[in-house]
């Protein structure tokens, strides 16, 4: 699986999390996020909590930091499966 490469704008700097949901109907399956940006990791989680909830077929969702202009995961910690 990989990360689509996104080149980061001045928000990003002040807000530098996002949620991403795995995408399991693309071939290789890939990660994608929508333009929301999050100051911090409990506000990031909260949202992805809650559009993990309110999605069909979500089955995984991450927490992503940018780090040196790329968006990085944060490790299995910020990873979540949906059950």
């Amino acid at each position: 699986m990989k990360t689509i490469d996104y080149k980061a704008g001045p928000d990003d700097l002040r807000k530098p999390y996002r949620v991403e949901i795995l995408d399991t109907t693309a071939t290789p399956q890939v990660w994608i996020s929508n333009a929301l940006r999050f100051g911090t990791v409990q506000e990031a989680k909260t949202y992805g909590s809650d559009l993990a909830g309110r999605w069909t077929f979500v089955s995984r969702w991450r927490i992503a930091k940018l780090i040196n202009g790329r968006w990085v995961s944060m490790g299995s910690k910020y990873n979540f499966e949906v059950r």
